[in-house]
């Protein structure tokens, strides 16, 4: 790298926002891409979630017989 290619970057590193830092910056496709890993993160949470409420459902009506 060069000092004026790395005096860029630390114009970037030094500012208290990054250029991209709000969704509404980004490109439209950027937001979707970014929409669908959040949803997908969030329904592997709530299946993770029903999962283990169910097997500790089973094991407490087992418990209970």
């Amino acid at each position: 790298m060069t000092e004026a290619e790395k005096g860029t970057l630390d114009a970037f590193r030094i500012q208290d926002k990054h250029p991209a830092s709000t969704n509404d910056d980004l490109p439209e496709e950027v937001q979707g891409y970014i929409a669908g890993l959040e949803m997908a993160v969030y329904h592997g949470k709530q299946d993770a979630l029903g999962g283990r409420c169910i097997v500790f459902s089973l094991i407490g009506a087992a418990l209970l017989q």
